[in-house]
């Protein structure tokens, strides 16, 4: 059966931004890719990018895509801090799949510049940690940082998105996917993009 013309836009445009340019040229038009799951030398790099666009002009919007499964919820912060922190505007971008922390960094983005692609899920999952083999008193003490990083998530997604605490906490412990229209109408996003649109906010951003 032949594939939507969205999704094959989409993974068009996903060869494109991985494979045909250079990361000086993509930083050049303002571009950072999140593709993959987050860890810590990739949230490294995208916020130092980040911070180094935002040096270099800090008026200009910064343009995120996002296609990632999650991953480390402490290295997902770490590129929240830093999108937070900067000046620049950060318009996200959801490509295919935005899940786990990966929900809250679109969530993140300057309100009214926060997207989907027609084809992409936004999923959220349950913060958990495997506390298997550590001794006594330091499986307290993570434990009691997991449920503070917990909270920490679900307040982080509230803010965002204006939806209650208990509403976040039930997302999330439902792992509840949304596809664009349900993601926009619960505030994780603002809008459904087309691609020809995106190819066009790349261009003419400036």
């Amino acid at each position: 059966m032949p594939q939507p013309l969205t999704s094959l836009a989409t993974k068009a445009l996903t060869i494109i931004l991985k494979n045909s340019l250079s990361l000086v040229s993509i930083l050049a038009n303002r571009l950072v890719y999140l593709d993959g799951v987050i860890d810590d030398p990739l949230a490294n790099a995208l916020s130092a990018q980040i911070l180094y666009l935002n040096a270099e002009d800090n008026a200009i919007p910064i343009l995120l895509f996002i296609n990632t499964q999650g991953g480390s919820v402490t290295a997902g912060l770490a590129i929240y801090d830093t999108i937070k922190y900067i000046n620049a505007p950060v318009w996200t971008v959801g490509v295919e799949v935005v899940a786990g922390i990966g929900a809250l960094l679109l969530s993140a983005g300057a309100k009214g510049n926060r997207s989907l692609l027609p084809e992409s899920t936004v999923a959220l999952t349950r913060i958990s940690s495997n506390l298997d083999n550590t001794p006594g008193t330091l499986e307290e003490i993570a434990a009691k940082e997991v449920d503070r990083i917990h909270d920490l998530i679900i307040y982080a997604f509230a803010s965002e998105t204006s939806r209650s605490f208990s509403e976040i906490c039930d997302f999330m412990q439902d792992e509840c996917a949304f596809k664009p229209d349900r993601a926009v109408q619960y505030g994780f996003a603002d809008t459904t993009i087309s691609t020809h649109t995106l190819l066009r906010l790349i261009t003419y951003r400036q």
